[in-house]
């Protein structure tokens, strides 16, 4: 009696420690985001610029079958109107409580962190099974997953929630989307939990089927990639040991058991997602210039690149590696089989999507086809499966181990905290720089700041920065039309 006592006093005294732990970090990634820059295409979905405009005119790119029409990123709707509507509303209404040049960067800040903590939140459920926030284990799976969001440091190449306010929705957002959409077909498949099963939630999920198809440019791949690898595994488990004659009957058998909901939430958003691939083709913005062979080419040259010779990846490998022998050998039970198949799920998933990453095109700022970017859902596949193993070897292995373990883990994630450098001051230049713009009487102001405002590059031509200035005075930065530019450098 006393012994429970005990440990459930300990319980809560370390889950207080836990919920401090992750109300600090997040601050700490809060500030992170706050002192970011803006990038430079945030005007172009803001204004929104005639291209953007024919994206949110057309959600469904309904002119490109009927019309033969093509414009940059017709499967993408729901990203560019996020960002529309959410920069031209929230910074005014922020605007109350600060001034309206902080309420740009607060603004920003305030949609990575909610994002940030959904992330790790839906990463806790896929892991314990449990939905209590304040539950021990989430708490625990939580602060375990925390130092893998990298604001600065490993941020650029191993990115969770992206840096750039643009890049974010398109690629972060969309993530938690995809996760959003799939959770209920993922906790059944590891913890055989059914969630959202009434009729008033399927029709939800449907409309929710045709959002997740229509926004990022990884989405519908991911989708397909999911729904397929899905449906092979629980067939493999059918027709594994069945000598070929009795495969036909084998296979029909599978597909007659597989349960009615894998049906519901798969086949809409295969269909949806065929559909978005189809007016993705006409995306202007994707360039075949460069012969497919030679991208494959680039593309294993970036693979050596960022998985051996990227510190972050090499350090999640290896914990991954180690965690699998452990499972192998120290574990003795019939849930060890469910992690060694989500260990080939998703290591399967993530051999499919790089293969598959070429026929998106070539980008000259992607020379080596993967960056942050395009990795994101692996980064994300990675820190899930290693946090996954962690969690199932300290609720599996023999305390002795752990005395072993639970040292060398920590080391990693002291490794992960120390390089997340503060970056406090990213957008220091900048914000001067906008601030000089504002109080500026000239019609025409010329910046000498070493950083670039509002954009990806230092422009030379005041007409360049029309646009920006129209978000700005959106944004009540600026009072009047005024342009700026860039004094060149002298040598």
């Amino acid at each position: 009696m006393l012994r429970n006592l005990s440990v459930n006093h300990l319980k809560k005294m370390l889950s207080i420690l836990f919920f401090l732990l992750l109300v600090a970090d997040l601050s700490y990634s809060f500030l992170q985001y706050y002192n970011m820059p803006l990038d430079g295409d945030m005007p172009n979905s803001i204004i929104p610029s005639p291209d953007i405009s024919k994206v949110l005119d057309d959600p469904f790119a309904t002119k490109i079958l009927t019309q033969e029409d093509a414009y940059p990123n017709p499967n993408r709707f729901f990203c560019h109107w996020s960002i529309n509507k959410y920069y031209n509303n929230i910074p005014l209404w922020l605007q109350q409580f600060t001034s309206p040049l902080n309420s740009v960067y607060l603004s920003s800040a305030v949609v990575k962190i909610f994002v940030q903590f959904l992330l790790l939140f839906l990463i806790a459920v896929f892991v314990t099974g449990k939905y209590r926030f304040f539950d021990f284990d989430n708490l625990l799976v939580m602060v375990i997953t925390v130092p893998f969001f990298q604001g600065q440091g490993y941020g650029k190449e191993f990115t969770l929630i992206h840096g750039s306010n643009t890049y974010f929705f398109f690629y972060s957002f969309s993530l938690l989307i995809l996760l959003l959409y799939f959770l209920p077909v993922i906790l059944n498949v590891l913890w055989s939990k059914k969630v959202f099963n009434s009729v008033y939630y399927k029709v939800i999920w449907l409309a929710f089927g045709i959002v997740l198809a229509l926004s990022g440019p990884l989405n519908p791949p991911l989708a397909l990639i999911i729904s397929g690898l899905l449906f092979l595994f629980y067939l493999y488990d059918h027709v594994r040991f069945r000598k070929f004659p009795e495969l036909y009957n084998a296979i029909k058998g599978a597909f007659q058991s597989l349960p009615r909901m894998y049906y519901f939430y798969i086949v809409p958003i295969v269909i949806f997602s065929f559909y978005s691939l189809i007016i993705g083709f006409f995306n202007t913005n994707i360039s075949y210039s460069m012969p497919l062979a030679d991208m494959y080419d680039r593309l294993f040259q970036g693979v050596f690149e960022e998985f051996l010779n990227k510190r972050p990846f090499r350090i999640t490998l290896i914990v991954i590696l180690i965690n699998y022998l452990i499972i192998w050998f120290f574990v003795k039970n019939q849930r060890k089989r469910i992690v060694l198949k989500l260990y080939h799920f998703v290591f399967f998933a993530i051999l499919i999507f790089i293969l598959f990453l070429p026929f998106g095109g070539y980008r000259e700022y992607r020379p080596l086809i993967l960056r942050g970017d395009t990795l994101l859902p692996v980064t994300f596949l990675l820190v899930f499966l290693t946090v996954f193993s962690v969690y199932f070897i300290l609720k599996n292995v023999k305390r002795n181990w752990l005395y072993v373990y639970i040292p060398i883990f920590l080391w990693v994630l002291i490794d992960f905290t120390s390089a997340d450098k503060p970056g406090f001051d990213k957008n220091n230049c900048e914000r001067n720089a906008l601030m000089k713009i504002a109080a500026s009487e000239q019609d025409t102001v010329a910046l000498d700041n070493p950083c670039r405002v509002f954009s990806w590059f230092r422009f030379h031509k005041p007409w360049k920065s029309e646009s920006k200035v129209q978000v700005l005075k959106r944004w009540n930065v600026l009072e009047r039309d005024k342009r700026y530019y860039f004094v060149k450098k002298t040598q």
